[in-house]
């Protein structure tokens, strides 16, 4: 697979679903700052990373990233909860890079931080992701 590279910030973004009143929340975007541009592995957990969010980036961009994010978790279906991750150009547009419906749930993970600055716990993002867990995805198909 080969893609056009697109430099930019790297910014992703979490969707929690209420799926009793089918509601989405979307948490303030988080952007990833590193010494040479390129959020690896080693950067993510050599601690060679700084951390924004919300990320720094125009409120048009922070509502472009909040709709794609959404369109995004509805359209492939995704259930409860979701991180999609972007790329924002120096121009402001933001490019979906792809949907992580597992990803890491740690204390200091991307989700997590997130979903601190909008105001939830760490334990009820976990009681969240627990409950979505729960319920029987057929009834929703």
């Amino acid at each position: 697979m080969a893609e056009v590279y697109h430099p930019g910030r790297s910014v992703s973004v979490g969707v929690l679903v209420d799926l009793a009143a089918d509601t989405a929340r979307v948490l303030p975007p988080l952007e990833a700052e590193t010494p040479d541009g390129v959020y690896s592995f080693a950067a993510k957990r050599g601690g060679d990373c700084t951390y924004y969010c919300p990320a720094r980036v125009e409120a048009d961009t922070v509502r472009a990233l909040q709709l794609q994010a959404v369109t995004a978790h509805r359209a492939l279906r995704c259930h409860s909860y979701s991180r999609h991750d972007f790329i924002v150009t120096d121009s402001g547009e933001a490019l979906w890079l792809e949907v992580n419906t597992l990803p890491g749930l740690t204390r200091t993970g991307n989700l997590a931080r997130m979903a601190d600055v909008d105001g939830i716990a760490y334990e009820d993002l976990i009681a969240h992701i627990l409950r979505g867990a729960c319920i029987d995805r057929r009834a929703h198909a």
